[in-house]
């Protein structure tokens, strides 16, 4: 609704009988929580005139108009407004001139028996909450969709390394992050993030962490840099959430692995089935300023796997107390040294979402596993 004090539903009627509009307007007129204010206008000219004077929260349009007809006065006056919904109000109840109506973008139909009646209000109310609702869970897809670009691509085929990352949010937008890549044509950059909270403001946080981070890695391959500037970046913005971030950049000739944790730990399982946490003491981004980031290394070994995750897998359960848990994850990678890092994964999501017997997932699930393999 438009924004008054009372909580006043405008309404335009454009419609050519005025004994019709009087009518209704009689109706409206005894209506309070909410109450109406109505605009009349016989033609369509005068009626688009009117949407160019005075915010309004819902249209009733006659399809025949003195200027006008059919199906061409809607769209007429649909490319007139933008985020406002349009009632069709017909002579006759017609269920196909109703349906296309609504195929071409009318919230609802009404014949002007139906109309002229005492639900009339009612009615408009539940168009207006409609069209809202569904200008919202199009935002939220289209959001949904941009999200999705936003997480890497396969690599191109990487000597020594198989690499594969997902997620699998919440809801349809969520806070988890992850991103791999090449940088200056010799490391490998994995990073993987947990926004708190879930929806539209995490969502926006992660995208702002990866556009700071890839844009760092073109400037600097010192990881402990790269980390600290972000979490600058977050605290100066005070956007709310706060980041757990682990990232770590590899060197794809050596091997050789430096990582930075900031309240995101990882797994390396190795070879022999023996495993490590990697670890360190910083606190989340976003909520410090100046806050201490220890860089770690150490050496990646052939059959070695190393596994990021968020906890959204680590804590997956049917009911508490129970969680999937590390030293299941650990087990799981360890079973499946003869998978691929795209087969692992999904073997990994699938062995969480069973334990939890399939009930939906309470918080966002994403993960990256990378195997060091033969180079040849």
């Amino acid at each position: 609704m438009t924004d008054n004090s009372d909580d006043t539903i405008i309404v335009l009627l454009i419609e050519d009988s005025e004994a019709d509009a009087g009518l209704i307007k009689a109706h409206l007129a005894g209506r309070s929580d909410p109450s109406f204010t109505l605009h009349h206008e016989t033609t369509l000219h005068h009626g688009l005139k009117r949407l160019q004077e005075t915010v309004v929260d819902i249209i009733v349009l006659d399809l025949s108009l003195p200027d006008s007809g059919g199906f061409e006065t809607f769209q007429s006056v649909k490319e007139a407004v933008h985020g406002v919904p349009i009632v069709i109000l017909s002579g006759t109840k017609d269920d196909q001139v109703a349906l296309e109506a609504v195929r071409q973008g009318a919230q609802d139909f009404f014949s002007k028996d139906e109309a002229i009646s005492e639900s009339l209000g009612r009615s408009l109310q539940y168009a207006i909450e409609r069209f809202h609702r569904q200008r919202v869970e199009r935002e939220i897809d289209a959001a949904a969709f941009i999200q999705q670009r936003l997480y890497p691509r396969p690599l191109p085929p990487l000597p020594g390394f198989d690499v594969a990352g997902r997620c699998t949010p919440a809801n349809q937008v969520g806070g988890d992050y992850f991103d791999y890549f090449l940088a200056d044509g010799n490391s490998l950059i994995l990073v993987i993030g947990d926004v708190s909270g879930h929806g539209f403001g995490p969502s926006l946080v992660m995208a702002e962490t990866r556009a700071a981070l890839r844009t760092m890695a073109t400037t600097t391959d010192d990881i402990g840099t790269m980390i600290r500037r972000v979490n600058e970046l977050l605290v100066h913005d005070d956007l709310g959430p706060f980041v757990s971030l682990f990232l770590a950049r590899i060197d794809v000739t050596t091997r050789f692995c430096h990582y930075a944790s900031a309240g995101q730990p990882a797994e390396l399982i190795r070879a022999d089935h023996s495993a490590e946490t990697l670890e360190g003491s910083a606190p989340p981004l976003g909520i410090l300023a100046g806050s201490p980031l220890a860089v770690h290394e150490t050496q990646l070994r052939e059959n070695d796997t190393l596994l990021l995750y968020t906890d959204g897998i680590s804590e997956r359960s049917p009911g508490p107390p129970e969680l999937f848990g590390v030293s299941r994850m650990r087990e799981l990678i360890a079973d499946s040294a003869e998978l691929t890092a795209a087969q692992t994964l999904e073997r990994l999501f699938d062995e969480a979402n069973a334990f939890a017997n399939a009930r939906p997932a309470a918080d966002d699930m994403t993960a990256i596993v990378l195997k060091v393999v033969s180079a040849y």
